[in-house]
């Protein structure tokens, strides 16, 4: 049987506003177009786009530098169909006030007869002429499905030729057929297109790199006893995690071990590079070189037995972080007999191009600790090349790049997991003599990530057989539209160089997205679609993986709407708890209390209070007040003292027992 569409369970309530107008005189209306000629005067998506397999944009309807409009034309280009999450544009002739529109727009899957139908709402921008049927906020597109996109509203009426192809006359008839026999009544406007496959190229790139040797570890230090304490510092918090100057709790870890190993490269031959995912002559991503991974592997005191086969988890650290986060929970973990693992992320830690290690990581001293110190921005400006590379021919802000960056990012999580599924690691127990007889349950792997982590992580587990379980904390997704303007942490930061590369008087911060940001936002995020957590959570619903997605109340840096989009992707439950827990405000999701076993499923967990950092520190800040925008920051910071233990202990109990536990 096939698997029904997430539209089949959905209802999106529309909101409609008032129409406009005064006395007798009828309102204003504005004409939907269909010229056939580029975007400036035909509905996107719009399958009259799609060539060949492939989307061809044309000329993009913004204003810009012409070296980043250039390359978001050819990221669009590489699409085979529109992407999972998208609103729908419709030029129009003019003469509107800009705001919510009166009407409604249908999403209609036309491949799933059974799918419901989801109304959204309009808003029209008269900056830029155009008619917006805003996305689903609760679920995204079915990859591979045609849908049509069907707008009323007594404000707009369709041009002529508009009408003639919804009425089977004219050149692109063809386009519309498919909504024929389906539609009843006046339409205003409507769109038809097919939805691409924005997770295919990732599957293929962790099918090139399993095909190849299983990674080898390599061993470049082992740390215990004495060297440990000064390691991990002396605190005097018993909490979990960062947040005491003089160090980090540590009294079930025994051992911590750094290696590396080798992960095959698809974005250069000489990394760390920025680069772009190409295909040989038989269509698959080609490796370009291999890149040294380091990884950061925790231990719990060995057994006056000896070691036992050790259940193992894999721990991806947050955005401008590093591997030394995989202390920050391994010690609760430990605990339980756990080894937790950890690697720098791509151009994170050690693998930036010009790490520096001046402090220790957990006590503040000068001097080196080994591990790269942390970065408060430079991960992130390679991550989403904010500065480009001209010597590779590589412009700012190429949305090519920043979805390869998200695409080697994943890859390199799958090889950590290969290492520990199938690769040597005999260099590992024969580091130490106190390390003789270790070996890793494989069988026991769980994934378990933070922020970045989590967006890395949803990708990782959706295309590795060998994941079947997560834990995500404070992830999200849409990260362009809708993370970016809805984050009082990202928006500030993204603002100048959307304004560098797009229109220099573009806001993101005030919720209209008036002018072209609403426009250029929605085409750079379809653009990086294929490396966004959307093109991979339906994924996790398809394989059957076991998730828990952690968000945290009022996140400053992944918003609720963000975080509570990836889980309604995954078509998660809510689950509640006997405290802490407060329902999702966004989406509309099945709701369960805990305890709850996921079999096959996701659910979502809120907790309050807490913060963004809250996996790894015990502590922190609102800095924001409301938490949507327009942000205003607060004239002292709130302290927030985050529940740190019980999420671990849900952690640990989900890895364990695939369950969500009712834990006060």
């Amino acid at each position: 049987m096939r698997a029904r569409s997430p539209f089949a369970s959905l209802v999106v309530v529309c909101a409609l506003a008032p129409a406009c107008g005064s006395g007798d005189a009828p309102p204003p209306t504005a004409e939907a177009l269909f010229g056939a000629t580029s975007m400036a005067d035909t509905p996107w998506p719009s399958d009259f786009f799609l060539r060949d397999g492939r989307i061809v944009p044309g000329a993009i309807p913004l204003d810009g530098q012409p070296g980043p409009l250039a390359a978001l034309e050819a990221a669009l280009s590489e699409l085979d169909g529109a992407p999972v999450y998208t609103s729908t544009f419709f030029p129009t002739g003019g003469g509107l006030d800009a705001g919510p529109l009166e009407g409604k727009a249908e999403w209609i899957d036309l491949d799933d007869a059974a799918a419901r139908v989801v109304k959204t709402s309009l808003f029209y921008r008269a900056e830029t002429r155009e008619l917006v049927a805003l996305a689903p906020r609760d679920a995204v597109l079915t990859a591979g499905h045609r849908y049509g996109v069907v707008v009323t509203s007594p404000r707009v009426r369709p041009s002529a030729q508009m009408r003639d192809a919804l009425e089977g006359r004219g050149p692109h008839a063809a386009l519309y057929a498919p909504l024929r026999g389906r539609v009843v009544g006046d339409v205003s406007a409507a769109t038809v297109f097919a939805v691409g496959h924005p997770a295919r190229v990732t599957d293929e790139m962790r099918a090139v790199a399993a095909a190849g040797p299983p990674p080898r570890a390599k061993v470049t230090r082992v740390v215990r006893g004495a060297e440990l304490d000064a390691f991990l510092g002396a605190p005097t918090t018993t909490r979990p995690g960062i947040g005491d100057p003089r160090g980090i709790v540590h009294e079930a870890v025994g051992t911590v071990v750094f290696g590396s190993f080798e992960t095959p490269s698809f974005l250069s031959s000489a990394p760390p590079q920025l680069g772009r995912v190409e295909m040989d002559a038989d269509g698959k991503p080609r490796v370009k070189g291999a890149e040294t991974v380091p990884f950061l592997l925790a231990l719990p005191h060995k057994p006056a037995g000896g070691f036992a086969s050790m259940p193992v988890l894999v721990f991806q650290h947050g955005l401008n972080a590093g591997r030394s986060q995989v202390l920050a929970v391994a010690n609760d973990y430990a605990r339980a007999g756990y080894a937790t693992i950890g690697i720098d992320a791509l151009w994170h830690g050690d693998r930036a191009p010009r790490p520096v290690d001046n402090v220790h990581n957990f006590t503040g001293a000068s001097g080196p600790d080994g591990l790269a110190d942390a970065d408060d921005f430079g991960a992130a400006t390679n991550l989403f090349d904010f500065g480009g590379d001209a010597a590779q021919g590589i412009g700012p802000f190429d949305a090519r790049v920043v979805r390869d960056n998200f695409r080697q990012a994943i890859v390199d999580v799958t090889e950590l997991v290969r290492l520990v599924h199938k690769g040597d690691l005999t260099a590992v127990a024969a580091a130490d003599p106190a390390l003789a007889g270790l070996s890793l349950d494989a069988s026991t792997l769980v994934y378990t990530g933070e922020s970045f982590g989590s967006v890395v992580g949803a990708g990782a587990v959706a295309v590795t057989p060998e994941l079947t379980a997560a834990v995500l904390c404070v992830g999200g997704a849409g990260i362009f539209l809708p993370t970016f303007p809805t984050s009082p942490t990202f928006a500030g930061l993204v603002t100048p160089f959307l304004r560098s590369t797009f229109d220099t008087t573009l806001t993101v911060t005030d919720p209209a997205l008036p002018g072209e940001a609403q426009r250029s936002l929605s085409l750079v995020e379809g653009a990086f679609g294929p490396g966004d957590p959307l093109a991979f959570a339906p994924l996790l619903a398809d394989r059957k993986k076991d998730v828990l997605f952690f968000m945290a109340r009022s996140d400053e840096a992944f918003p609720n709407q963000s975080t509570e989009l990836l889980a309604a992707a995954a078509r998660a439950t809510f689950v509640t708890l006997p405290a802490h827990s407060e329902p999702p405000r966004f989406v509309t999701l099945p709701t369960a209390a805990a305890p709850w076993k996921a079999e096959g499923r996701a659910g979502l967990v809120q907790l309050s209070p807490a913060v963004h950092t809250m996996y790894t520190a015990f502590g922190g800040e609102a800095r924001y007040q409301p938490d949507f925008p327009p942000f205003v920051l607060r004239d002292t910071p709130a302290r927030v003292e985050s529940p740190t233990e019980l999420l671990h202990a849900l952690a640990l109990d989900f890895a364990r027992t695939r369950t969500i536990s009712a834990l006060p």
